[in-house]
């Protein structure tokens, strides 16, 4: 799952560097930031706890059926 963050981080890094971020839709943006948040870390992070406690199944997340707007949402409700 980190291998999508680091992807969608090159991405970001090469847009940059390239100076097209500029040419990206708003829906291409948001693709592309929704990698790039850290989410997929914190994911992984949740899912190695998980199997280290035996807590709430967490593996759902990495689901790639799972909406982006339910996952932001899920994050958004998870946070302090």
């Amino acid at each position: 799952m980190h291998k999508r963050y680091f992807e969608g981080l090159l991405q970001q890094v090469q847009a940059t560097h390239d100076n097209t971020l500029n040419t990206y839709s708003a829906q291409q943006y948001m693709d592309m930031r929704a990698l790039t948040i850290g989410a997929y870390p914190a994911i992984a992070l949740a899912e190695y706890v998980d199997e280290a406690d035996g807590g709430f199944a967490v593996s759902m997340l990495a689901s790639p059926d799972l909406n982006p707007l339910a996952l932001n949402v899920l994050l958004l409700t998870m946070q302090p």
